[in-house]
């Protein structure tokens, strides 16, 4: 199902800021702050306080997946595989991590250390 289509299903309006924050999730191969998503759309962007309150949406619809860390809230796609999350410590950048937990079980993941290119082993 696409995720405007569920927006959609569930009595919401497909506005061309929430296409674009999908768009831009979409698109990135690992999780972003609101900021970093705002910086990312193309041609006049949302402002930020839309873009939170996108978010907003999509995280009670279940679209997006919240990664809470030292540094603030990152934001992806629920589509992507069982796993978790490296927070670099260098970069400040989320990354997802194998998970050894199994799926059938609620949690959240979060390992704090660097990226390969901060000096870390990813």
């Amino acid at each position: 199902m696409r995720w405007m289509d569920l927006v959609k299903e569930k009595g919401y309006r497909e506005t061309g800021s929430r296409r674009k924050i999908i768009k831009v999730l979409s698109n990135k191969g690992h999780p972003l702050t609101p900021r970093e998503i705002r910086e990312a759309i193309k041609g006049k962007p949302p402002d930020l306080s839309t873009v939170y309150r996108d978010l907003s949406l999509f995280e009670k619809l279940r679209i997006v997946r919240t990664i809470y860390t030292p540094q603030g809230t990152y934001y992806e796609l629920r589509d992507k595989s069982h796993h978790g999350h490296l927070f670099c410590t260098g970069c400040l950048k989320v990354f997802c991590v194998p998970c050894p937990l199994p799926e059938d079980k609620p949690h959240q993941l979060l390992y704090w250390g660097k990226c390969n290119e901060c000096g870390g082993n990813l």
